[in-house]
């Protein structure tokens, strides 16, 4: 009787760190740098994702109001550590099925899947609250910061985009109405 073996501890090896490698890559296609949270490309596929499982969804934008005038009063610094800020508060406020990401600037959506209208308004709400009594900025104590935001509930058969634009309406009336508060698409700021 003839037995060859052959050490494949190498093949291994190597499959391992091609794993690794992809996998460091996905996270970085699907991360905000700044925050480590979700990007918008990531954010738009979570969103499809879950609309094509037709459960109920709330899609919630949010904005950090006059976030340029912290940019020039501080610094770009200090606005890169308020936005990490807002972005810790973002993930504490989120459930386990939850999404939530940085989407372009100081705009941050959330997902809220298996949610209703006034369970979504709730989280929101918590939120904000925890965003006025937030105080980021260390060499700043006295500046607090507030956030608007624009809620939709996804229709039956509507797309991403049909969702998104909803929301970021919404949105857009909350800024007009004075900033710092929720408007939920439908409802009168």
């Amino acid at each position: 009787m003839l037995c060859v073996a052959s050490d494949i501890t190498a093949l291994s090896q190597d499959g391992r760190s091609l794993r690794q490698t992809r996998d460091q890559a996905l996270r970085a296609a699907h991360t905000d740098d700044l925050t480590g949270i979700s990007n918008r490309a990531h954010m738009l596929q979570q969103a499809g994702a879950l609309i094509a499982q037709g459960q109920p969804l709330v899609l919630v934008l949010l904005d950090l109001d006059h976030f340029k005038g912290i940019n020039d009063r501080f610094g770009h610094p200090a606005g890169d550590e308020v936005l990490r800020d807002f972005a810790r508060q973002l993930q504490a406020s989120t459930r386990r099925d939850d999404g939530c990401g940085r989407i372009g600037g100081e705009e941050f959506m959330m997902l809220l899947p298996g949610t209703d209208l006034p369970q979504a308004r709730a989280v929101v709400q918590r939120l904000l609250e925890h965003v006025r009594a937030a105080r980021p900025l260390a060499e700043a104590p006295a500046q607090g910061n507030t956030t608007s935001a624009g809620l939709a509930l996804h229709r039956a058969g509507e797309c991403t985009g049909a969702l998104y634009r909803r929301a970021d309406q919404a949105l857009y009336r909350a800024k007009q109405a004075g900033r710092d508060r929720l408007v939920c698409d439908g409802a009168p700021a």
